[in-house]
């Protein structure tokens, strides 16, 4: 098992200087426009929610009794995977014609509230700090109530983007 999460760490390592590279020159290249700034956006959400997964593995392999810095790290994911999912939908939406949808500030308001909800969750549940520092430990404890009905929530957005990506792949066969 150690291996594996030394492989792990490695191999997210490059990813991290890989992508953070990738987000340079994205924003070298920036361009005036809503898909750009909502790609660039998801990069830098993806980033953040990879780098949560290196600082567990980092936590796992060298700390692991520091069940603070392992809440911390699992944190640090669902803010960037959470968010990551929210900007990918509103990209989507803007690359396939979708603007005056995508432009919604209700729809902002309703996606952004997601990632919002769950990290308030994540953070204030003491349910979740157990199932972490548990977990650790090797016993299986739950989450708290609404993080699963959180969870499918944010699964039903990117499966929009998803079902709308699909049919924009179909439509233009671009």
């Amino acid at each position: 098992m150690q291996g594996f999460r030394i492989v792990n760490l490695i191999m997210q390592s490059a990813y991290l200087a890989g992508h953070a590279l990738f987000i340079v020159m994205l924003y070298r290249k920036r361009q005036p426009t809503p898909v750009w700034r909502w790609f660039f956006l998801a990069a830098i959400a993806m980033w953040l929610w990879v780098s949560g997964r290196f600082m567990e593995s980092i936590v796992y392999l060298f700390f692991p009794t520091n069940n603070d810095a392992y809440v911390f790290a699992a944190n640090f994911q669902y803010i960037g995977n959470t968010t990551a999912t929210v900007c990918y939908v509103i990209w989507i939406f803007h690359l396939s014609g979708h603007d005056r949808l995508a432009s919604s500030l209700l729809l902002k308001v309703f996606l952004f509230s997601c990632p919002v909800v769950i990290c308030t969750l994540v953070f204030t549940n003491q349910w979740h700090r157990l199932f972490y520092t548990k977990l650790i430990m090797g016993e299986r404890v739950g989450h708290g109530p609404l993080f699963i009905p959180c969870v499918i929530w944010t699964y039903l957005i990117l499966l929009t983007g998803y079902i709308t990506s699909v049919r924009y792949v179909l439509h233009t066969e671009r």
